[in-house]
Formats: C-alpha cells, structure tokens, sequence
C-alpha cells in the first residue's frame, strides 16, 4: 500500500492547479471586457458574453462545468 503520493501524482495535481489558474485569469480578462463594453454601450447589453468552452468561473456564464474546486 502507497500511503504517500507518487511525484507523478503531485506533478499531476501541480498541472491542474495550474489549469485552474490559468482559466481564472482568462475568465477575468474576458468579465473585464464585457464590463468595458457594456458600459461603452451605456449599459444596454446586446451581444452574448464571449466565453472560453472550458469555462467554469465566470458569473454569468452559461456553462456549468464542474473542476471539483
């Protein structure tokens, strides 16, 4: 029995953290954008927000899905 984590798993958790990260900074930059572009419109939004497939943290975003956080 492996009681501890293989450094392949810790590499493994590493990445995804990582992911995660990543996915949060595009998500940001891409809620920023469409702020600055409502407000440019004087608030009447009329395009959909622009949204990576893999997204799961944006507030509005329509895709629900799941990185176990």
């Amino acid at each position: 029995l492996g009681l501890r984590k293989s450094s392949r798993a810790k590499e493994k958790k590493q990445r995804r953290l990582e992911e995660r990260a990543a996915m949060a900074a595009v998500c940001a930059k891409v809620e920023a954008a469409n702020k600055v572009s409502v407000a440019t419109r004087g608030g009447q939004e009329s395009a959909a927000p622009v949204c990576p497939p893999e997204c799961s943290q944006c507030s509005w975003c329509p895709q629900s899905h799941s990185w176990g956080s």
